[in-house]
């Protein structure tokens, strides 16, 4: 049988591992969006071409244009014109979402960490006026 000690020990192990990987989680995707720049939204129409569908843009300065993967063309659902984002840094960059895959799966991962660490946190002190 788990001791009220003990389980104050794992509450406080959690608590901490929670919150660390939680700040190591943010700090990464901090990394990430600094790594990636900032991507600007505007509209993409969708021409069929030899390759493929292919996807043009305008940015400020040119017209980019790419092929699309067939995930995104099953996303698009066979319309005309898209919303796009557009790296600032590298134009011809081009993605169907304002974040990457990456990013959402650190920040789920944080949220996920965080919770730990807080339910463990208040389950800890709630322990501890019940001892009391």
């Amino acid at each position: 049988m788990v001791t009220s000690d003990q389980l104050g020990t794992i509450l406080e192990l959690f608590t901490w591992i929670g919150f660390g990987v939680a700040v190591l989680c943010a700090f990464a995707i901090l990394l990430w969006r600094s790594a990636e720049g900032d991507y600007e939204k505007t509209e993409a129409i969708v021409v069929a071409e030899d390759e493929g569908l292919v996807a043009r843009w305008m940015t400020d300065d040119a017209v980019e244009h790419r092929p699309l993967d067939p995930h995104e063309i099953d996303e698009i659902k066979g319309k005309d014109k898209i919303p796009v984002y557009y790296s600032r840094r590298v134009p011809g960059r081009m993605r169907l979402h304002p974040r990457s895959a990456g990013e959402k799966i650190l920040g789920l991962l944080l949220a996920i960490t965080a919770a730990v660490g807080v339910l463990a946190a208040v389950t800890s002190v709630v322990l501890l006026l019940i001892e009391s």
